[in-house]
């Protein structure tokens, strides 16, 4: 529990200092929707938290991995995520397979490449990425990010 509270510290740290726009989590796909959502419920933040992970490996056609970084980038400095204020109010999302989901609201339920869907129907899904423009949302959540 020690180490836990050392590492949340160090994020939390991190990205209250003012010197970066957002964070990218890389994590294995068995497990990158549960550590996303661990971030938006630990993790008191002004600027967005994008948890990506990758299903096929480097050198295989179509990887996935290096296009969802690019996409959290491009997620990252549209400032989309952004209220009157500038801060964070979807709170941290997963963007997999040029979807944007919310943290609390994703789940693997397959081992096949993909496999992502919106838990309770498509409500999880807020946006879409990597297609010609900007990163645009469907619509911003209106639950509280952090619960």
């Amino acid at each position: 529990m020690a180490a836990l509270a050392r590492v949340t510290n160090v994020v939390q740290q991190a990205l209250a200092s003012g010197k970066y726009l957002g964070a990218i989590w890389l994590e294995g796909s068995p497990f990158v929707e549960e550590t996303t959502y661990w971030l938006n419920l630990l993790i008191d933040t002004a600027v967005p938290i994008a948890g990506n992970s990758s299903q096929r490996p480097h050198g295989a056609i179509a990887n996935d991995g290096d296009r969802n970084i690019v996409d959290s980038v491009n997620y990252i400095t549209s400032r989309i995520w952004a209220d009157e204020n500038g801060r964070d109010c979807v709170g941290a999302v997963a963007i997999l397979d040029e979807q944007i989901f919310t943290s609390r609201d994703v789940q693997k339920s397959d081992a096949r490449p993909g496999g992502y869907v919106a838990t309770g129907g498509h409500g999880g899904i807020i946006g879409r990425l990597g297609h010609p423009g900007a990163p645009q949302f469907s619509f911003k959540p209106v639950k509280r990010a952090y619960t």
